[in-house]
Protein backbone atom coordinates (compact mmCIF):
# COMPACT_ATOMS: atom_id res chain seq x y z
CA UNK A 1 0.00 0.00 0.00
CA UNK A 2 1.42 3.51 -0.93
CA UNK A 3 2.79 5.88 1.94
CA UNK A 4 0.79 8.60 3.56
CA UNK A 5 -0.05 11.42 0.24
CA UNK A 6 -0.66 9.05 -2.38
CA UNK A 7 -3.47 10.95 -3.89
CA UNK A 8 -3.79 10.18 -8.04
CA UNK A 9 -5.62 7.36 -8.68
CA UNK A 10 -4.32 4.53 -11.26
CA UNK A 11 -5.44 1.38 -13.36
CA UNK A 12 -8.54 1.64 -15.27
CA UNK A 13 -10.81 3.15 -12.88
CA UNK A 14 -9.03 5.93 -12.92
CA UNK A 15 -11.66 7.71 -14.51
CA UNK A 16 -14.20 7.06 -12.10
CA UNK A 17 -11.93 7.81 -8.73
CA UNK A 18 -11.59 11.43 -8.15
CA UNK A 19 -8.87 10.63 -5.02
CA UNK A 20 -7.13 7.76 -3.20
CA UNK A 21 -5.42 8.62 -0.07
CA UNK A 22 -3.89 6.11 1.64
CA UNK A 23 -1.77 5.48 4.72
CA UNK A 24 0.81 2.36 5.51
CA UNK A 25 -0.70 2.57 9.12
CA UNK A 26 -4.30 0.33 9.45
CA UNK A 27 -7.16 2.24 10.42
CA UNK A 28 -11.10 2.77 8.60
CA UNK A 29 -11.86 3.65 5.23
CA UNK A 30 -13.51 6.52 4.27
CA UNK A 31 -15.77 6.59 0.88
CA UNK A 32 -16.54 9.63 -0.53
CA UNK A 33 -19.47 9.33 -3.43
CA UNK A 34 -20.58 12.26 -5.52
CA UNK A 35 -22.15 12.96 -8.69
CA UNK A 36 -24.97 9.97 -8.72
CA UNK A 37 -26.57 12.95 -10.11
CA UNK A 38 -25.04 14.22 -13.02
CA UNK A 39 -26.55 17.50 -12.57
CA UNK A 40 -25.08 17.89 -9.13
CA UNK A 41 -21.74 18.76 -9.50
CA UNK A 42 -20.95 20.55 -6.07
CA UNK A 43 -19.57 17.37 -4.39
CA UNK A 44 -17.55 16.30 -7.41
CA UNK A 45 -15.89 20.19 -6.71
CA UNK A 46 -15.97 19.31 -3.06
CA UNK A 47 -14.06 16.19 -3.84
CA UNK A 48 -11.29 18.07 -5.89
CA UNK A 49 -10.83 20.64 -3.00
CA UNK A 50 -10.04 17.90 -0.64
CA UNK A 51 -7.97 16.46 -3.46
CA UNK A 52 -5.59 19.58 -3.48
CA UNK A 53 -5.48 19.95 0.60
CA UNK A 54 -4.12 16.17 0.38
CA UNK A 55 -1.86 17.06 -2.31
CA UNK A 56 -0.61 20.26 -0.45
CA UNK A 57 -0.65 19.64 3.12
CA UNK A 58 -0.06 15.55 3.10
CA UNK A 59 -1.75 14.99 6.66
CA UNK A 60 -1.04 12.29 8.59
CA UNK A 61 -3.72 9.26 8.24
CA UNK A 62 -4.81 5.96 9.33
CA UNK A 63 -6.77 3.88 6.87
CA UNK A 64 -7.60 5.07 3.62
CA UNK A 65 -9.90 8.16 2.69
CA UNK A 66 -11.25 7.57 -1.27
CA UNK A 67 -13.52 9.99 -3.43
CA UNK A 68 -15.51 7.60 -6.18
CA UNK A 69 -17.53 9.83 -9.06
CA UNK A 70 -21.12 8.60 -10.23
CA UNK A 71 -22.73 8.97 -13.15
CA UNK A 72 -20.03 10.02 -15.23
CA UNK A 73 -21.98 10.01 -18.87
CA UNK A 74 -24.86 12.43 -16.60
CA UNK A 75 -22.36 14.54 -15.46
CA UNK A 76 -20.70 15.31 -18.78
CA UNK A 77 -23.87 16.77 -19.55
CA UNK A 78 -25.27 18.37 -16.47
CA UNK A 79 -28.10 16.46 -16.23
CA UNK A 80 -29.49 14.20 -13.34
CA UNK A 81 -29.84 11.07 -15.63
CA UNK A 82 -29.52 10.10 -19.24
CA UNK A 83 -32.32 7.13 -19.09
CA UNK A 84 -32.55 6.54 -15.17
CA UNK A 85 -32.04 7.96 -11.72
CA UNK A 86 -28.09 5.99 -11.13
CA UNK A 87 -29.70 6.19 -6.94
CA UNK A 88 -32.46 3.71 -7.48
CA UNK A 89 -32.55 0.04 -8.87
CA UNK A 90 -29.94 -1.37 -6.38
CA UNK A 91 -31.96 -3.52 -4.53
CA UNK A 92 -30.77 -6.97 -4.39
CA UNK A 93 -32.72 -8.40 -7.22
CA UNK A 94 -31.52 -5.75 -9.53
CA UNK A 95 -27.91 -6.09 -8.72
CA UNK A 96 -28.10 -9.60 -9.19
CA UNK A 97 -29.60 -9.24 -12.71
CA UNK A 98 -27.26 -6.87 -13.76
CA UNK A 99 -23.83 -8.89 -12.63
CA UNK A 100 -25.45 -11.99 -14.79
CA UNK A 101 -26.66 -10.24 -17.78
CA UNK A 102 -24.03 -9.25 -20.63
CA UNK A 103 -22.96 -6.21 -20.49
CA UNK A 104 -24.22 -5.57 -24.29
CA UNK A 105 -27.46 -5.26 -22.94
CA UNK A 106 -27.06 -2.47 -20.80
CA UNK A 107 -28.82 1.00 -21.00
CA UNK A 108 -26.77 4.17 -19.93
CA UNK A 109 -27.02 4.05 -16.20
CA UNK A 110 -26.81 0.18 -16.18
CA UNK A 111 -23.48 0.65 -17.20
CA UNK A 112 -22.83 3.00 -15.09
CA UNK A 113 -24.29 1.04 -11.93
CA UNK A 114 -21.80 -1.97 -13.41
CA UNK A 115 -18.56 0.22 -13.28
CA UNK A 116 -19.52 1.78 -10.22
CA UNK A 117 -20.08 -1.85 -8.61
CA UNK A 118 -16.83 -3.02 -9.52
CA UNK A 119 -14.90 0.02 -7.94
CA UNK A 120 -16.92 -0.62 -5.00
CA UNK A 121 -16.70 -4.21 -4.98
CA UNK A 122 -12.62 -3.59 -5.12
CA UNK A 123 -12.87 -1.32 -2.73
CA UNK A 124 -14.49 -3.75 0.08
CA UNK A 125 -12.41 -6.32 -0.72
CA UNK A 126 -9.16 -4.42 0.35
CA UNK A 127 -10.71 -3.07 3.67
CA UNK A 128 -9.94 -4.72 6.57
CA UNK A 129 -13.24 -3.77 8.48
CA UNK A 130 -16.20 -2.42 7.35
CA UNK A 131 -16.17 0.79 4.97
CA UNK A 132 -18.11 4.34 5.71
CA UNK A 133 -20.28 5.90 2.88
CA UNK A 134 -20.42 9.47 2.57
CA UNK A 135 -22.82 10.77 -0.41
CA UNK A 136 -22.99 13.69 -0.94
CA UNK A 137 -25.83 16.03 -2.61
CA UNK A 138 -27.10 19.04 -3.33
CA UNK A 139 -31.00 20.05 -4.07
CA UNK A 140 -33.02 22.27 -5.94
CA UNK A 141 -34.01 24.66 -2.87
CA UNK A 142 -32.58 26.72 -1.28
CA UNK A 143 -32.00 26.03 2.89
CA UNK A 144 -29.24 24.21 5.39
CA UNK A 145 -27.78 21.53 5.28
CA UNK A 146 -28.70 18.05 6.95
CA UNK A 147 -27.85 14.21 6.47
CA UNK A 148 -29.99 11.60 6.02
CA UNK A 149 -28.98 7.27 6.61
CA UNK A 150 -30.50 4.39 6.19
CA UNK A 151 -31.94 4.01 9.07
CA UNK A 152 -29.53 1.68 11.40
CA UNK A 153 -28.36 2.44 15.28
CA UNK A 154 -24.73 2.68 14.05
CA UNK A 155 -25.57 5.34 10.33
CA UNK A 156 -27.28 7.43 12.98
CA UNK A 157 -24.10 7.77 14.94
CA UNK A 158 -22.13 8.84 11.79
CA UNK A 159 -25.24 11.09 11.28
CA UNK A 160 -24.28 12.69 14.46
CA UNK A 161 -20.67 13.54 14.31
CA UNK A 162 -22.21 16.50 11.89
CA UNK A 163 -23.20 19.46 13.24
CA UNK A 164 -26.33 19.44 10.85
CA UNK A 165 -29.19 18.23 11.35
CA UNK A 166 -30.24 14.11 10.67
CA UNK A 167 -33.46 13.46 8.88
CA UNK A 168 -34.60 9.93 9.35
CA UNK A 169 -37.43 8.06 6.92
CA UNK A 170 -36.19 9.21 3.70
CA UNK A 171 -34.96 5.85 2.98
CA UNK A 172 -38.59 4.68 3.06
CA UNK A 173 -39.03 6.52 -0.29
CA UNK A 174 -36.56 5.72 -2.35
CA UNK A 175 -36.98 2.70 -4.52
CA UNK A 176 -33.39 1.42 -3.82
CA UNK A 177 -30.90 3.76 -3.01
CA UNK A 178 -27.03 2.79 -3.21
CA UNK A 179 -26.26 3.34 0.33
CA UNK A 180 -29.59 1.15 1.53
CA UNK A 181 -27.43 -1.47 -0.74
CA UNK A 182 -24.49 -0.95 1.31
CA UNK A 183 -25.93 -0.91 4.72
CA UNK A 184 -27.54 -4.20 3.73
CA UNK A 185 -23.90 -5.65 3.35
CA UNK A 186 -23.08 -4.23 6.66
CA UNK A 187 -21.48 -1.02 6.34
CA UNK A 188 -21.92 2.11 7.62
CA UNK A 189 -23.39 5.05 5.55
CA UNK A 190 -25.33 8.48 4.95
CA UNK A 191 -25.75 10.70 2.68
CA UNK A 192 -25.33 14.51 3.18
CA UNK A 193 -27.68 17.30 1.11
CA UNK A 194 -25.30 20.42 1.35
CA UNK A 195 -27.44 22.84 -0.27
CA UNK A 196 -28.84 24.80 -3.89
CA UNK A 197 -27.39 23.67 -6.75
CA UNK A 198 -24.88 25.99 -7.73
CA UNK A 199 -25.03 28.12 -4.92
CA UNK A 200 -21.57 29.28 -3.66
CA UNK A 201 -21.48 27.93 -0.41
CA UNK A 202 -22.88 24.27 -1.46
CA UNK A 203 -19.38 23.15 -2.17
CA UNK A 204 -18.08 24.50 0.32
CA UNK A 205 -20.46 22.79 2.98
CA UNK A 206 -19.71 19.65 1.01
CA UNK A 207 -15.72 19.91 1.78
CA UNK A 208 -16.34 20.29 5.40
CA UNK A 209 -18.79 17.82 6.02
CA UNK A 210 -15.73 15.24 4.43
CA UNK A 211 -13.25 17.10 6.89
CA UNK A 212 -15.29 16.34 9.82
CA UNK A 213 -16.45 13.17 9.70
CA UNK A 214 -12.70 11.94 8.73
CA UNK A 215 -11.78 13.28 11.53
CA UNK A 216 -14.44 11.81 13.45
CA UNK A 217 -13.68 8.35 11.97
CA UNK A 218 -10.29 8.89 12.66
CA UNK A 219 -8.64 8.89 9.18
CA UNK A 220 -7.14 11.97 10.52
CA UNK A 221 -7.09 13.58 13.97
CA UNK A 222 -8.67 17.38 14.00
CA UNK A 223 -5.42 18.72 14.84
CA UNK A 224 -3.88 17.25 11.34
CA UNK A 225 -6.65 18.82 8.79
CA UNK A 226 -5.72 21.81 7.79
CA UNK A 227 -8.83 24.84 9.45
CA UNK A 228 -10.13 21.89 11.12
CA UNK A 229 -11.82 24.49 13.25
CA UNK A 230 -13.81 27.06 10.74
CA UNK A 231 -15.39 23.34 9.20
CA UNK A 232 -16.96 22.87 12.27
CA UNK A 233 -17.97 26.18 12.49
CA UNK A 234 -19.47 26.61 9.35
CA UNK A 235 -21.27 23.22 9.57
CA UNK A 236 -22.48 24.35 13.32
CA UNK A 237 -23.61 27.79 12.21
CA UNK A 238 -25.66 26.20 9.70
CA UNK A 239 -27.46 24.00 12.51
CA UNK A 240 -28.01 26.65 14.92
CA UNK A 241 -31.55 26.82 16.31
CA UNK A 242 -32.85 23.68 14.03
CA UNK A 243 -33.65 20.04 15.69
CA UNK A 244 -30.71 17.49 15.75
CA UNK A 245 -33.38 14.78 14.91
CA UNK A 246 -36.34 15.04 12.41
CA UNK A 247 -37.87 11.87 10.86
CA UNK A 248 -40.18 12.13 7.89
CA UNK A 249 -43.44 11.42 7.88
CA UNK A 250 -45.08 12.52 4.70
CA UNK A 251 -43.93 12.66 1.36
CA UNK A 252 -46.15 14.14 -1.60
CA UNK A 253 -44.84 11.65 -5.04
CA UNK A 254 -44.86 13.38 -8.32
CA UNK A 255 -44.91 12.03 -12.23
CA UNK A 256 -43.62 12.65 -15.57
CA UNK A 257 -46.27 14.97 -16.84
CA UNK A 258 -48.27 15.95 -13.80
CA UNK A 259 -47.52 19.14 -14.30
CA UNK A 260 -46.38 19.35 -10.26
CA UNK A 261 -44.97 23.39 -9.42
CA UNK A 262 -44.14 24.07 -6.00
CA UNK A 263 -44.98 26.65 -4.59
CA UNK A 264 -41.99 29.87 -5.05
CA UNK A 265 -39.91 30.71 -1.88
CA UNK A 266 -39.88 27.38 0.77
CA UNK A 267 -36.66 26.37 1.85
CA UNK A 268 -35.37 23.37 3.60
CA UNK A 269 -37.02 22.87 7.30
CA UNK A 270 -39.77 26.16 6.81
CA UNK A 271 -42.48 25.65 8.93
CA UNK A 272 -46.08 24.72 7.14
CA UNK A 273 -49.85 24.54 8.36
CA UNK A 274 -51.58 21.30 7.87
CA UNK A 275 -53.92 22.39 4.52
CA UNK A 276 -51.37 24.89 3.79
CA UNK A 277 -51.00 25.52 -0.05
CA UNK A 278 -47.72 24.48 -1.43
CA UNK A 279 -47.92 23.25 -4.86
CA UNK A 280 -50.11 22.59 -8.11
CA UNK A 281 -50.75 19.84 -10.44
CA UNK A 282 -53.04 19.24 -13.86
CA UNK A 283 -55.26 17.95 -10.95
CA UNK A 284 -55.49 21.29 -9.24
CA UNK A 285 -54.18 22.71 -5.67
CA UNK A 286 -51.76 20.55 -3.24
CA UNK A 287 -52.09 21.21 0.07
CA UNK A 288 -50.07 19.74 3.24
CA UNK A 289 -52.36 16.81 5.17
CA UNK A 290 -50.36 17.36 8.50
CA UNK A 291 -48.20 20.39 9.38
CA UNK A 292 -44.22 19.72 10.23
CA UNK A 293 -41.32 21.19 8.47
CA UNK A 294 -41.10 21.39 4.36
CA UNK A 295 -38.24 19.22 3.04
CA UNK A 296 -36.06 19.23 -0.31
CA UNK A 297 -39.36 21.24 -2.20
CA UNK A 298 -38.43 20.15 -5.77
CA UNK A 299 -38.16 23.26 -8.17
CA UNK A 300 -36.71 21.21 -11.15
CA UNK A 301 -38.00 18.74 -13.16
CA UNK A 302 -37.18 15.12 -12.72
CA UNK A 303 -37.46 14.49 -9.47
CA UNK A 304 -40.08 11.55 -8.27
CA UNK A 305 -40.88 13.69 -4.98
CA UNK A 306 -42.35 16.92 -4.91
CA UNK A 307 -42.03 17.92 -1.39
CA UNK A 308 -41.40 15.92 2.12
CA UNK A 309 -43.09 17.27 5.52
CA UNK A 310 -40.78 15.96 8.44
CA UNK A 311 -41.31 16.02 12.26
CA UNK A 312 -39.15 17.32 14.71
CA UNK A 313 -37.83 14.56 17.41
CA UNK A 314 -37.53 15.79 20.78
CA UNK A 315 -33.79 14.80 22.51
CA UNK A 316 -35.42 12.85 24.84
CA UNK A 317 -37.09 10.52 22.21
CA UNK A 318 -33.52 10.44 20.36
CA UNK A 319 -31.80 9.30 23.80
CA UNK A 320 -34.92 6.47 24.12
CA UNK A 321 -34.29 5.43 20.48
CA UNK A 322 -30.95 4.65 21.34
CA UNK A 323 -31.62 3.00 24.46
CA UNK A 324 -34.07 0.91 22.89
CA UNK A 325 -31.94 -0.08 20.06
CA UNK A 326 -29.05 -1.03 22.32
CA UNK A 327 -31.11 -3.00 24.06
CA UNK A 328 -32.58 -4.74 21.22
CA UNK A 329 -35.87 -4.10 21.93
CA UNK A 330 -37.09 -3.63 18.65
CA UNK A 331 -37.68 -6.96 18.31
CA UNK A 332 -40.91 -6.92 20.80
CA UNK A 333 -42.96 -4.47 17.92
CA UNK A 334 -43.95 -8.05 16.73
CA UNK A 335 -45.61 -8.56 20.01
CA UNK A 336 -47.76 -5.67 20.09
CA UNK A 337 -51.64 -6.43 19.74
CA UNK A 338 -51.45 -4.44 16.71
CA UNK A 339 -49.18 -5.92 14.86
CA UNK A 340 -48.59 -9.33 13.09
CA UNK A 341 -45.07 -10.89 12.87
CA UNK A 342 -44.99 -12.23 8.97
CA UNK A 343 -44.90 -16.05 9.44
CA UNK A 344 -42.34 -16.83 6.61
CA UNK A 345 -39.91 -13.38 7.00
CA UNK A 346 -39.95 -12.32 10.83
CA UNK A 347 -38.45 -9.09 9.74
CA UNK A 348 -41.65 -8.21 8.58
CA UNK A 349 -44.80 -7.23 10.52
CA UNK A 350 -47.76 -5.88 9.33
CA UNK A 351 -50.27 -3.12 11.11
CA UNK A 352 -53.71 -2.74 10.19
CA UNK A 353 -54.63 0.51 8.74
CA UNK A 354 -57.13 1.57 11.66
CA UNK A 355 -54.32 1.86 13.65
CA UNK A 356 -53.43 5.38 14.45
CA UNK A 357 -50.41 6.89 12.56
CA UNK A 358 -48.81 7.59 16.04
CA UNK A 359 -48.45 4.55 17.36
CA UNK A 360 -46.95 2.89 13.70
CA UNK A 361 -44.79 5.93 14.19
CA UNK A 362 -43.41 4.96 17.64
CA UNK A 363 -42.42 1.40 15.96
CA UNK A 364 -40.70 3.19 13.24
CA UNK A 365 -38.85 4.47 15.72
CA UNK A 366 -37.68 1.23 17.21
CA UNK A 367 -36.54 0.39 13.91
CA UNK A 368 -38.64 -0.48 11.66
CA UNK A 369 -39.28 1.31 8.27
CA UNK A 370 -42.46 1.64 6.11
CA UNK A 371 -42.24 -1.81 3.73
CA UNK A 372 -45.25 -1.11 1.97
CA UNK A 373 -48.89 0.54 2.40
CA UNK A 374 -51.97 -1.14 0.93
CA UNK A 375 -54.98 -3.64 0.85
CA UNK A 376 -55.87 -2.86 4.74
CA UNK A 377 -52.48 -2.81 6.35
CA UNK A 378 -49.09 -1.26 6.27
CA UNK A 379 -45.94 -3.25 6.45
CA UNK A 380 -42.60 -2.88 8.06
CA UNK A 381 -39.16 -4.55 8.00
CA UNK A 382 -36.57 -4.25 9.89
CA UNK A 383 -32.97 -4.31 8.29
CA UNK A 384 -31.54 -7.32 8.28
CA UNK A 385 -27.19 -6.94 8.05
CA UNK A 386 -25.46 -9.53 5.86
CA UNK A 387 -22.40 -9.75 7.75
Amino acid sequence: MPSDGGVLARGAAAARIALDFRSERAGPCLVLLAGLHGDEGAGVKALERVAHTLSAAKPRARGRLVGVLGNLRALERGVRYLERDLNRGWCDENVAALRAREASNDGPEDAEQRELLAVLDAIEAEAERPVVFLDLHSTSADGPPFSCMPDTLANLRIALELPVPAVLGLEETIQGPLLGYLSDLGHGGLFVEGGRHGAPQTTGVLESCVWVLAAALGVFTSADVPDYGAHWDRLAAFGQGLPRVLEIRHVHPTRAGDGFVMRPGFRHYDRVLRGQLVARDHRGEIRTPRGGRVMMPAYKPGTDQGFFIAADIPPLFVWILFLIRALRLGALAGALPSARREAQNPDLIEVADWVPERLVNVIRLLGWRRAHRGAGRTLLRRRRVRR
